[in-house]
């Protein structure tokens, strides 16, 4: 027998389960120093990248205008303002929304006010007068005010034309035998609060004490309305039945389209009521503007080009003008804003020279303010 102590087999493996020799173990591969730094690079770089991701802070310098809206410093989160103005384009942060005045000028809902008073801290001189359009009265404007039983403010204008003044209880006109058109009508509306219950009345009147005598049939089948210089209703709400009866005479009528006499001249009528009765009473100064062409409606009376309408309002010693000169032609959705012009246009295309009584350096300043394009608030 095979002596096991001296071979080193054990019992179990000479009966035939040879075991495989033990084999060494393989050697952990090292990462070698220079991995080791780049793992540890980017590492860093992805962690700052986040960071700087999740505590940037937006520039503030652009942005989108989400769905034609733009958000004011509002009280509440979801207190926003439409601008129908901004599309898709990139605004500035700070640059002020274009607003339609026509929509704030005379809203009296709470909500609303709040909202305009935001605007207003916001945008200054967008909702506020600026102080440049109130201009010192002195006592020659006043004066001549008066001469004409305060109702054509600074008195008659100046001209070189040839003008028939015509005075009523209500307004005054100055009329032109040559143009067979008054061009101007100058009146006052005071306040009030009530409704006019007065009816229209059934045809126009041929004013005698002119030469013209023009008579409302020549207008018949033209195509041109009978345009009211002084008007109908809020004159008849004021002066009572005689004014109302005033405005209907020939001599304060003018050729007018009717999308002009329809639509754009009855906002500015509405307008006008409604600034008397906030500021307790304005005056106006309306006319015709005519070119260099002439068109005669009939054979009998000038068509004008365009007409033009003066706001005035006083105010602790101070005036204020609101000037617009409005074309013949218009679609009647124009807004008001559009044809605000300035006091030195009007003179230049008519002829006319307003308020001669005034300082010349405060007229010069009140003639040539052009206002923005806001009203009155």
């Amino acid at each position: 027998m095979p002596d096991h102590k001296k071979t080193g087999v054990s019992t179990a493996h000479s009966k035939g389960n040879k075991s495989k020799p033990f084999a060494n173990k393989p050697k952990k591969k090292e990462l070698s120093p220079v991995l080791m730094v780049g793992i540890f690079i980017l590492v860093i770089a992805l962690l700052a990248g986040f960071l700087f991701f999740l505590f940037k802070k937006p520039s503030g310098n652009l942005k989108k205008a989400p769905n034609k809206t733009v958000y004011v410093n509002a009280e509440k989160e979801k207190e926003k303002l439409e601008v129908k103005t901004y599309t898709d384009k990139e605004v500035t942060k700070t640059s002020p929304p274009k607003v339609n005045p026509e929509k704030h000028q005379t809203t009296n809902s709470q909500n609303s006010n709040k909202k305009t008073a935001l605007i207003a801290n916001q945008y200054p001189n967008k909702f506020v007068s600026s102080p440049r359009e109130w201009q010192p009265i002195n006592p020659g404007l006043r004066e001549a005010t008066n001469r004409f039983k305060n109702l054509v403010y600074g008195g008659k204008p100046s001209t070189i034309l040839e003008l028939n003044i015509l005075e009523n209880s209500s307004y005054y006109s100055a009329y032109s035998e040559k143009r067979r058109n008054p061009m101007w009508v100058g009146y006052r509306l005071d306040v009030f609060k009530g409704k006019n219950n007065l009816n229209r009345p059934g045809k126009f009147i041929t004013d005698f004490r002119t030469k013209a005598k023009i008579d409302q049939r020549v207008y018949s089948k033209t195509g041109y309305d009978r345009g009211h210089l002084c008007p109908n209703s809020a004159i008849a709400a004021r002066y009572g039945r005689k004014g109302q009866m005033e405005t209907f005479l020939m001599s304060n009528i003018c050729p007018q389209k009717p999308e002009l006499n329809r639509k754009v001249w009855e906002r500015l009528e509405r307008l006008e009521e409604a600034y008397a009765n906030k500021f307790g009473g304005i005056w106006i100064i309306t006319g015709p503007i005519f070119d260099q062409h002439t068109e005669i409606l009939n054979h009998q009376v000038e068509i004008p080009d365009a007409f033009f309408k003066i706001l005035i309002d006083e105010d602790r010693g101070k005036v204020r003008v609101l000037p617009f000169i409005v074309p013949q032609k218009v679609s009647g959705k124009e807004i008001l804003n559009d044809f605000l012009t300035s006091v030195d246009e009007i003179e230049k295309q008519t002829g006319l020279d307003f308020f001669t009584p005034m300082d010349k350096e405060f007229q010069d300043k009140l003639e040539s303010f052009v206002p923005p394009k806001t009203m009155w608030n």
